[in-house]
C-alpha cells in the first residue's frame, strides 16, 4: 500500500509529539536505507496463541511507543496515535525452531511507518516439543533500542504469567530532557554549530558516496553461537584481571578476526552507548535512549588481543560519562535541524565510517518469577543499515552463556566462529 492511498482512507489522530533528534535521524535514514532490528527470545512453557495475543495487548497498553505511527509535517516528522492492535504470526515447525531464517526475512522486509504499528512479532513453535517456543521481535529503530527490546520481552513473559503491567511513563523528547539538565534553550537554526561533526554541506555530500547497497533483493545472513558457561565465566574473570571489559575483549576479537582480510590499518567499530543513566531513565522503559561512538582498532601490527581490548575500553569509558553523553546528544541536536532531509540523515550515519557494529546488551535477567512461561535465552540485537560491507555483532549474556549473533550482507564472509576462536586463544594463550 502506498502512503497516498493509505492517507486517503486513514482517520487522522492527534499527534503525540515530534520525533526527537535520534528518532528523526533513524526515521529519515530508514526512508532510503532501512535500519530496523530484531531481538529473539527463547521461551519455555505452555504458550497458547490466544494467551500470547492477550499478553501482547497488555504490553501495547503499557508502552506508548507501541501505539505510534509516524507522519511527516511542515515542522518535521511526528508520532501519531493509531488504534491498531499488535498482531502475531505463529508458525508451527516440523523440525527445530531455527529462528535465523525468520530474522533474515525480517531484516529484508521494510516497514511502512505511516501505517503503524512499528513492531512485528513472530512466534515459532516446534511440533515435537509444544513446551518450547521462540519469539522474534522486529522494531522500527525510531521507537526502540536494544535494551527496550529486552524490557518488552520481559514484559511479555510477565504478562504470559498473569502479571498486570503498569503503564510506563510517557517521556518528553530526549533533547528536552537534556535541555533541562543543561539549563539552556535550543539554539535557533541559524546558530547551530557542532564541533566534532561535519557541517551540513559535508554531511549531505557523504550521502552521495557509494557507501550503501540497495534494499531491493538484499539478502541478509544471520548466524549465532553461544559460549559454554565455564568459558563465559572465565572470560569475564580474565577481562577484569587484564584491566578491561568483556565488551572490549569482544570488540578486539571482532577486529582480529576480520583483520587479515581488511585493507586498512585500523578496523572501525561502532559501539552504541546507553544514555539512560544520564537522563535517569529506568531499564524497563521503552524508547530510543542511545548514542554511539566509532573507535578504531589498530590491526596492522597484530598486537595481542588484551592490549587491543584495554585500548578500546580506555577510549570508550570517558564517552560513557553522564556529562559526555548529555553534551553528545546536544551536539547531534545542534547539527540536525527539525526539517532535515533524508540526505542529511544518510550523510550523518555515513560519517560514522564504521566497519562493524558491536551492540552489547550485557547480562539479561532470565530468572523472572516462577510461572507457566520461562525466558531461557536472548539473542541479538540484529540490525543492518545497508552499509555495503558492514557486519553487526549482537551480544547478550543469558543463563551464564555469552550469546553472540552476527548479521551481515550475503556477500560478506561469516566471522563469528573466528571471533569465538580469537577469544578462546586470548584466554588460553
Amino acid at each position: 500500500m502506498t502512503k497516498s492511498n493509505y492517507d486517503a482512507n486513514r482517520r487522522k489522530d492527534k499527534s503525540s509529539r515530534q520525533l526527537s533528534t535520534h528518532e528523526r535521524l533513524l526515521y529519515l535514514y530508514s526512508k532510503r536505507h532501512h535500519r530496523h532490528f530484531c531481538l529473539v527470545g527463547e521461551l519455555e512453557g505452555h504458550i497458547d496463541e490466544t494467551d500470547f495475543q492477550k499478553a501482547l495487548e497488555q504490553v501495547r497498553r503499557r508502552h506508548a511507543n507501541l501505539r505510534f505511527a509516524i507522519e511527516d509535517g511542515e515542522d518535521g516528522p511526528g508520532f501519531v496515535n493509531h488504534n491498531k492492535p499488535l498482531t502475531i504470526e505463529v508458525t508451527t515447525c516440523d523440525g527445530s525452531t531455527d529462528w535465523k531464517p525468520v530474522v533474515e526475512a525480517e531484516l529484508a522486509k521494510p516497514f511502512f511507518p505511516w501505517m503503524g504499528p512499528l513492531i512485528r512479532t513472530s512466534v515459532l513453535k516446534g511440533s515435537a516439543d509444544p513446551q518450547q517456543a521462540v519469539v522474534v521481535l522486529t522494531f522500527h529503530h525510531s521507537i526502540a533500542d536494544g535494551l527496550s527490546a529486552v524490557a518488552l520481552l520481559q514484559d511479555l513473559v510477565h504478562a504470559l504469567n498473569g502479571a498486570e503491567l503498569k503503564l510506563s511513563p510517557e517521556r518528553d523528547s530526549v533533547e528536552d530532557l537534556v535541555r533541562r539538565i543543561r539549563g539552556t534553550e535550543a539554539r535557533a537554526a541559524g546558530e547551530r554549530t557542532s564541533p566534532g561533526l561535519p557541517d551540513l554541506e559535508t554531511i549531505s555530500a557523504i550521502a552521495g558516496r557509494p557507501l550503501w547497497r540497495p534494499f531491493e533483493a538484499d539478502r541478509p545472513k544471520v548466524n549465532a553461537i553461544a559460549l559454554p558457561v565455564d568459558l563465559t565465566s572465565a572470560l569475564i574473570k580474565r577481562s577484569r584481571q587484564e584491566g578491561t571489559t568483556v565488551h572490549g575483549a569482544i570488540c578486539a576479537a571482532v577486529a582480529v578476526a576480520n583483520g587479515s582480510q581488511h585493507p586498512a590499518e585500523n578496523y572501525a567499530i561502532m559501539s552504541p552507548i546507553s544514555i539512560r543513566h544520564a537522563l535517569n531513565i529506568g531499564p524497563d522503559e521503552m524508547g530510543l535512549f542511545i548514542t554511539a561512538a566509532t573507535l578504531r582498532v589498530p590491526i596492522a601490527k597484530r598486537a595481542p588481543l588484551w592490549d587491543l581490548a584495554r585500548r578500546f575500553t580506555d577510549e570508550l569509558n570517558p564517552l560513557r560519562s553522564a556529562q559526555h553523553l548529555i553534551e553528545s546528544v546536544a551536539m547531534v541536536d545542534g547539527v540536525f535541524p527539525r526539517n532535515a532531509t533524508v540526505d542529511v540523515a544518510c550523510g550523518l550515519v555515513g560519517s560514522l565510517a564504521y566497519d562493524a557494529v558491536v551492540s552489547n546488551l550485557g547480562s539479561v535477567h532470565t530468572d523472572l518469577p516462577e510461572g507457566v512461561t520461562r525466558l531461557r535465552a536472548v539473542w541479538g540485537p540484529m540490525v543492518l543499515g545497508r552499509i555495503r560491507n558492514e557486519r553487526m555483532i549482537g551480544v547478550a549474556t543469558t543463563g551464564g552463556h555469552l550469546c553472540l549473533t552476527e548479521a551481515r550482507p550475503n556477500h560478506m564472509p561469516e566471522s563469528l566462529q573466528q571471533v569465538a576462536v580469537a577469544l578462546a586463544d586470548a584466554f588460553f594463550g
